[in-house]
């Protein structure tokens, strides 16, 4: 019985406290008003409490309750990231390959003659004769 008390005791308490903060955020002055400090918040929709309470699986709520926990998606972000600059970490181990080639044309000034003596006339001609129409260079 004694727990009882008190805890409506600290239920009281904890009205005034709540309306006390109430009226500071709406006045801007809190109690310095005598106004404001002698009314009530008196609540103008009761609450309405079921006869019987719905009963769940604790494994639904606990699968719920793990589910909406912002700390441990962040914790999965983490250990994904870890994942991720590991697998970064072992690439670096691995051997390195790096490929260099030139390419230089060093008869660029051969004359007409030269190339056509390595090609054949044909292919120099785009498979037709020099003095055949539409055989350009």
């Amino acid at each position: 019985m004694a727990a009882a008390r008190q805890d409506l005791a600290n239920s009281h308490g904890l009205e005034r406290q709540q309306e006390l903060i109430l009226k500071t955020v709406l006045t801007r002055r809190g109690t310095a008003d005598d106004g404001v400090r002698a009314a009530r918040v008196q609540p103008s929709t009761p609450i309405e409490v079921p006869a019987q309470e719905p009963v769940r699986d604790p494994q639904t709520l606990v699968a719920a309750a793990l589910a909406d926990r912002p700390e441990l998606e962040e914790a999965r972000l983490q250990i994904r990231n870890s994942h991720i600059a590991l697998s970064g970490s072992r690439n670096e181990l691995l051997p390195e390959l790096n490929l260099v080639a030139t390419a230089q044309n060093a008869a660029s000034g051969a004359d007409e003659c030269g190339i056509e003596r390595q090609l054949g006339t044909r292919e120099r001609y785009g498979g037709r004769g020099r003095d055949e129409p539409g055989a350009e260079l």
